[in-house]
């Protein structure tokens, strides 16, 4: 009876144990050398993750990676550990205002940053290259019907060599503003930049002001 007893007794403990004990693991099928391993819940595996590890730094020399919650110290940027093209353009606004106004039937030209006076010769020197877009000028007081002032974007390798960057918009009749965003323009280092204003022939005499974006790299 004591036999039988302990014997049923040792059936329930294996029994009860059994079922702490948790279900194994299976090795993969196949892996690739030097991939990670990654656990598939059903059935409870392993599998090749498909994904390299690194050969070097576990973030960094030799894996392409996305990195969210992460920083870069100034010294990697200024060293050029990682290319402007991965960094942020920079938007600057340029602008420009008249300081006297311009007559009818008039082709002037003023620089694209700061107060002019329209003349034949107003341009400024661009330090860094960098991309036009989006234009916008006001008069302060309308054409006139049937008359119309055009402003566009001028650049050059010198000032006896400007020409249009197709960036350009027009004020007509009743109207005070114009824009255009339609266009844009990239321009190097060192160009030449002006604001270029055509009166038509019976134009109301006027002073202007604008502004163009300028998108640095």
């Amino acid at each position: 009876m004591r036999v039988l007893t302990l014997l049923l007794w040792l059936a329930g403990a294996a029994s009860a144990f059994a079922g702490q004990v948790p279900s194994p693991i299976n090795a993969p099928a196949s892996t690739t050398a030097n991939d990670a391993l990654a656990a598939t819940s059903s059935p409870q595996q392993a599998a090749d993750s498909g994904k390299a590890l690194p050969s070097g730094a576990i973030v960094g020399t030799t894996d392409v990676q996305t990195l969210t919650g992460k920083s870069i110290d100034g010294s990697e940027i200024t060293s050029g550990t990682i290319s402007s093209s991965r960094l942020p353009s920079t938007k600057s606004p340029l602008g420009w205002g008249d300081s006297a106004a311009q007559a009818s039937n008039t082709t002037k030209f003023r620089g694209c940053v700061g107060a002019w006076t329209p003349g034949s010769g107003g341009q400024v020197l661009l330090p860094y290259a960098g991309t036009f877009k989006n234009l916008f000028v006001q008069l302060n007081a309308s054409p006139g019907a049937g008359n119309t002032v055009t402003t566009t974007i001028m650049t050059g390798a010198s000032p006896g060599t400007l020409t249009s960057t197709g960036i350009t918009c027009q004020i007509t009749g009743s109207a005070t503003t114009c824009n255009d965003n339609a266009h844009s323009s990239a321009v190097t280092a060192g160009t030449n930049c002006a604001v270029q204003g055509v009166w038509s022939t019976s134009a109301t005499s006027t002073s202007s002001w604008g502004g163009v974006e300028f998108d640095t790299p």
